[in-house]
């Protein structure tokens, strides 16, 4: 194994020619290495006699790499970004890293929670350090203040500038209720129908049934029904669990209890919503949330809802989500 390395230069001078080349000056590659340019300078004359190959040209009082030169470095520096690497992936062994996770807890606990609890089995150094959040509507720069979080998942218009963007899940509101107290299907144009049953309304979302309207033909005045309100989007899947009334909610969060039978889809058609994203400023992506994102987005291509981003003139923010439709709104 000795013979093997016995011709290679000493390490030293390695170090010190790849800084020279990259930095294009032996006066920077002193300033950055805490040596003289004098001494830049003797032992890349050093490096250059053992190879028999002239590395730099002098240009004026500048260098530049020779043809060779160029091509050496290149070799040298991949040679030391592996080092790197292996000394990395080394120093990492026995250690945890966290992947720090704000969450919107509905959509975390109901949807992705199985993802999460696959991805920290297959990743034993990465772990999900997940804060659920309350509040459906996180405005997303309130995630990132003093750098307590490196990713957000939450839910609105994936517009918001200064961050990439992943659309994790297209909402798709419908009329959801227990089986015990509807015993039929409920069409969304049949508002009459609708009234029938107590409206559970989230007051952090109240006019969720007023998107109604939207629908051709549909007159809504909520005065015509009895309204259950609460406080939040838990405290809504409580009320329909019990079955105090019918929600007009997005139907995959509640997979859970439509798989076991306690909640079941009464309306005919969904309507058009919006989405659960993943938002993260560019600053903050660590190699371990590539890996995290990338599993992420394999695992829900084939599951989930794709999202459809809308884009209009002068839209800012990076979605980068590919399992997308596009839909430009003049």
């Amino acid at each position: 194994m000795a013979m093997k390395f016995k011709n290679l230069p000493p390490i030293n001078r390695l170090r010190i020619f790849e800084s020279a080349a990259r930095m294009g000056s032996f006066k920077g590659a002193a300033e950055e290495l805490f040596l003289t340019p004098s001494a830049i300078s003797h032992q890349i004359k050093a490096l250059e006699d053992g190879l028999g190959k002239k590395l730099f040209d002098k240009n004026g009082r500048q260098i530049v790499l020779t043809e060779e030169g160029h091509s050496f470095a290149q070799v040298v520096r991949e040679a030391f970004d592996s080092i790197l690497l292996g000394t990395h992936e080394l120093q990492k062994q026995g250690k945890v890293v966290p992947v720090r996770l704000r969450v919107a807890s509905v959509f975390g606990k109901n949807v992705l929670f199985p993802f999460f609890e696959e991805f920290e089995k297959a990743h034993r150094n990465i772990k999900l350090d997940i804060t659920w959040e309350d509040d459906l509507f996180t405005i997303v720069d309130d995630a990132f203040e003093d750098n307590r979080f490196d990713a957000a998942i939450v839910w609105g218009g994936g517009y918001w500038e200064k961050y990439e963007i992943y659309g994790l899940m297209e909402t798709q509101p419908c009329i959801l209720g227990s089986p015990d107290i509807i015993k039929h299907d409920i069409p969304l144009s049949d508002f009459s129908l609708i009234c029938e049953y107590p409206l559970i309304v989230n007051n952090q979302a109240p006019n969720a049934w007023k998107s109604l309207t939207t629908m051709p033909g549909i007159n809504i005045n909520t005065e015509d029904a009895e309204l259950i309100c609460v406080d939040c989007l838990e405290d809504v899947i409580d009320a329909v669990l019990r079955g105090d009334g019918i929600t007009l909610n997005d139907k995959n969060i509640y997979r859970p209890y439509i798989k076991d039978g306690r909640v079941k889809v009464f309306s005919d058609n969904t309507l058009t919503g919006q989405a659960y994203y993943l938002v993260y400023p560019d600053s903050l992506k660590s190699p371990e949330m590539k890996i995290f994102i990338d599993f992420l987005m394999d695992k829900i291509k084939n599951d989930l809802p794709p999202v459809k981003t809308y884009i209009w003139p002068g839209m800012k923010g990076n979605i980068l989500n590919t399992n997308k439709e596009v839909v430009f709104d003049e």
